[in-house]
């Protein structure tokens, strides 16, 4: 699904950075590419970072069948990596931002359903009427049986908060957001050089943090960290958040706009 996601969000990417004439296909094909590498590198290394006692050798790293991706780790590494790569080839870095930000939000909708398939990212126990078992060997069966609320043989998880649709569905709310924004904006401001640059792009990273943050108090599977009272994506989203209003101001900025 992971590939599934990239491929998505590639192809995505490309048709509103066309569409926006924010650079040529051949550049933003290669901010692509750094960006999911970096990713990939960024979402691993950020599961290492929280989990530590997980890395023993250099061949755990690259164990990716065994799960242990942050997505946050995986983002922030994008971000910084692609922001760079606009820099040196002289790509305004907001309207690419804007054209990339449906493509995330896709990305996330998609990547969560294989978080679903894998068991892995599940939520607290729940009798809510929706709520799911996962299979004996999944992450929360071992959870729960490490916890002794299962035996041995039992043959699935207890029921627990379908947190990977939750965020699956959320994203895709996002993602129809962010086309109704930029409809809008496409028809209060119909030349590309006088429309308001990052605006989707930071919706995007608003919502999302605040979703996540919420998402984050029905989690329940190990291994994500903590800051104080937070979960590390708690933590994280709310450093997001802040920058993001920061981000808002300064996109109006007729700075940002040239």
């Amino acid at each position: 699904m992971l590939a599934l996601a990239f491929l998505t969000g590639w192809h995505l990417t490309q048709h509103f950075v066309a569409k926006d004439k924010v650079t040529d296909k051949n550049t933003s094909a290669n901010a692509m590419k750094v960006a999911i590498i970096t990713a990939i590198l960024g979402a691993r290394i950020m599961y290492f970072v929280v989990n530590p006692e997980h890395l023993n050798s250099i061949a755990d790293f690259f164990a990716f069948s065994r799960g242990g991706m942050v997505a946050y780790g995986g983002f922030i590494a994008a971000t910084f990596s692609t922001i760079a790569y606009l820099k040196w080839r002289k790509v305004h870095v907001w309207r690419f931002g804007d054209a990339v930000a449906p493509a995330l939000a896709i990305g996330t909708a998609i990547t969560r359903v294989g978080c679903l398939l894998f068991g892995c990212d599940y939520g607290a126990i729940s009798d809510l009427p929706w709520a799911l078992s996962f299979p004996k060997g999944s992450p929360s069966f071992q959870h729960h049986f490490s916890e002794g609320l299962i035996s041995a043989d039992a043959t699935a998880s207890l029921p627990v908060h379908p947190t990977q649709i939750y965020e699956s569905l959320y994203a895709l709310l996002i993602f129809a957001i962010l086309l109704w924004l930029r409809k809008i904006m496409q028809t209060s401001a119909p030349k590309i050089s006088t429309k308001p640059r990052g605006y989707v792009f930071l919706t995007f990273v608003a919502l999302y943090a605040f979703f996540r943050f919420l998402n984050e108090i029905i989690r329940a599977d190990t291994g994500r960290g903590s800051l104080g009272p937070f979960s590390t994506s708690q933590f994280i989203a709310i450093l997001t958040i802040g920058l993001a209003i920061w981000g808002f101001k300064a996109f109006k900025s007729p700075q940002n706009n040239r």
